[in-house]
């Protein structure tokens, strides 16, 4: 029996739908299995778009902190999405997980099944190109990591598919038309390069079609939507944040040979491990050359990829993990091996085993070098922004009611879960620093390299964490790096470690500023009164939250912590401390003897100026010690 009359036959068994769908959940499951590997990454800019969306619901508007609005988000439709389901109650990180899912979804089905199925063995060839997506790590990490990319990418892939129509179409029809150009539309606002997308899929019809006017009357059609979705976010933008590009813009683009070289680099290192992907979508674009059924499908998404490869190269790549610029590409490529498999396995049935053999060693090829590639597992290890929700749980918890200011890099974990209003001195979502551009600007790290210590330093901010949520000493970004060079840092700040235990340990160096009027040592007239987190100075005490939620300093037992440089009038003092337990007490710097005892100690400061004290205290040898505060009063009436 011939291969087609067995197909007939099966035919009239299996409903070929029947067959596609069962093709989808499989793929869908693979998919799920495939992005749960992955968990719990979520990705820091994810939580900036989330922090949009929060105070969305909590009737900030479209604003990242207090103060002048800034857009510093580039998804719009993403985060009112996010929204949207956090408006039904469900918490916005997973949200995000569910839209992803559902977005790649979405992708996944669209590449499984670009046409009408005509047959089990049209049907089953969809399994390669959606098996293809995914087990593509870029896939499977973005659909769970917070940002945009599932979204876009559903839609760029039904767009492209509900264009192949209007290739075959022999008179321009406005109804097929429609609904390419209202995806397209969807994607202007899901990405502010969002036209980027359409001038690609526009280029795209045009090489497939041919410069004649019936194609250019489809494309006029099918780009209206996409100009008028643009336009609407325009005037939305300038009347809203009175601003004609996001502000983000002016942080991540330069064009220089140092960022294109950057870009080409980002799209060369893909080579090895998208091999399976790249080997059939070449494929497919030489077949297409010769033959006429593949050709203007195949010439619509290579020129489309093609086009968004080379704005990735000119842009500089990106610094996210699992080559996450290249997830449009990868769902493009996914399609092209789709075709070449129906293609070979559907219409030329002679050669149906080799295509399945070909399309078995592709996908072998693919999942081996997905899980070997490095981007991939950076994303299996990147967890830092879950030590934000422990850092900022703990700011929160601590200083909620006060409302201190926090200046940080990291502006996504941090102010979300933190709640406090923020500086970001990288500038994404600060309106000043991101147009202070440094000389030389665009030969640094990408979305990096902005910053003004001076302006920083200028909004006295009670908080500042250098880099990461567990912080550094020594700043590594331009802001911080500004202010540490100037002398009055180290006057103003002191480094004070805090721990936070929920759901597990992370300490964090923050700098607090001595003199906040929210959050630091409170000088009166007749007293002064220093919290105890300027006691914790080292990984050994350390601020952290007691069992009643309130800020203490544990000093472990044996062990000291001090209260260095603190500033005191001429006269009679008493110090006294909070603590749960027996504490020794040392005061130094007025004399040649220190003043000593336990809870509470006088000394006499000379009367000519102001003396600067440093203040020991000392756990038992048997238990550890947690202190609330200290208390200085003037005793010489």
């Amino acid at each position: 029996m011939r291969a087609g009359d067995l197909a007939n036959e099966e035919s009239a068994y299996v409903s070929p739908w029947l067959l596609t769908l069962v093709v989808a959940l499989l793929t869908l499951l693979v998919l799920t299995i495939h992005a749960c590997l992955y968990l719990p990454f979520i990705s820091d800019d994810a939580l900036i778009s989330l922090q949009y969306a929060k105070r969305l619901l909590q009737g900030h508007g479209l604003t990242w902190s207090d103060g002048p609005r800034v857009e510093g988000y580039t998804n719009l439709l993403w985060i009112l999405c996010c929204a949207g389901l956090g408006a039904l109650g469900v918490d916005l990180i997973v949200a995000t997980r569910v839209l992803g899912l559902i977005g790649m979804g979405a992708a996944l089905v669209a590449v499984a099944a670009p046409r009408r199925p005509k047959g089990p063995g049209d049907s089953v060839a969809s399994l390669a190109g959606g098996l293809a997506l995914a087990l593509a790590g870029p896939i499977a990490v973005w659909a769970i990591g917070g940002l945009e990319q599932p979204l876009l990418v559903a839609l760029l892939a039904w767009a492209s598919v509900l264009c192949f129509p209007l290739l075959e179409a022999k008179k321009p029809d406005v109804r097929k038309t429609l609904l390419p150009g209202l995806l397209l539309g969807l994607v202007c606002v899901t990405r502010a390069d969002g036209p980027v997308f359409c001038v690609a899929i526009g280029l795209g019809l045009l090489a497939a079609a041919g410069i004649r006017r019936s194609s250019l009357t489809s494309l006029l059609r099918v780009a209206a939507l996409p100009l008028l979705f643009t336009l609407g976010q325009l005037v939305f933008r300038l009347a809203y944040y009175g601003e004609w590009i996001p502000n983000s813009a002016f942080v991540r683009v330069a064009f220089t040979k140092e960022r294109l070289l950057l870009g080409v680099t980002y799209l060369a290192d893909s080579k090895p491990y998208l091999l399976g992907l790249w080997i059939p979508a070449a494929a497919a674009v030489a077949t297409g050359l010769f033959v006429k059924s593949l050709r203007r499908r195949v010439l619509l998404l290579f020129v489309a990829a093609l086009v968004w490869c080379g704005y990735v190269a000119v842009v500089g790549g990106d610094i996210f993990p699992a080559r996450r610029q290249l997830v449009p590409t990868v769902v493009w490529a996914a399609l092209l091996f789709s075709l070449l498999v129906k293609w070979l396995a559907a219409e030329r049935r002679p050669f149906a085993g080799a295509a399945w053999a070909f399309a078995a060693v592709m996908l072998g090829l693919l999942g081996w070098f997905q899980w070997k590639d490095p981007e991939n597992r950076r994303a299996l290890r990147e967890r830092w922004e879950w030590d934000g929700q422990v850092v900022g749980n703990l700011l929160r918890c601590a200083f909620g009611d006060a409302q201190p200011l926090l200046a940080c890099d990291a502006a996504g974990c941090l102010p979300y879960f933190s709640e406090l209003p923020v500086i970001d001195m990288l500038g994404v979502n600060d309106r000043h620093i991101a147009r202070t551009r440094p000389p030389r600007f665009g030969t640094g790290p990408l979305g990096h390299e902005l910053g003004d210590g001076e302006y920083v330093l200028a909004r006295k901010p009670d908080l500042i964490i250098f880099d990461k949520p567990r912080g550094r000493a020594s700043a590594k970004y331009l802001s911080g790096r500004q202010m540490q060079a100037d002398p009055d840092f180290t006057r103003l700040y002191r480094l004070v470690f805090f721990e936070g235990r929920d759901p597990y340990r992370v300490v964090s160096r923050i700098w607090v500023r001595a003199d906040s009027e929210k959050i630091g040592i409170d000088r009166g007239s007749a007293r002064v009164i220093a919290p105890a987190h300027f006691l914790a100075t080292s990984e050994h005490t350390t601020a952290q939250l007691d069992e009643t939620g309130s800020l203490v300093t544990v000093i472990p037992q044996g062990r000291c912590a001090s209260l260095q440089s603190l500033q005191l009038s001429p006269g009679a003092w008493r110090l006294t401390v909070a603590a749960d337990a027996r504490v020794g007490i040392g005061v130094t710097g007025f004399g040649p003897e220190p003043a000593r005892g336990f809870d509470g100690v006088h000394f006499s400061l000379p009367s000519d100026e102001s003396v600067t004290v440093s203040v020991q205290l000392a756990a038992p040898p048997d238990h550890p010690v947690r202190v609330r505060q200290l208390l200085f009063e003037r005793v010489d009436g």
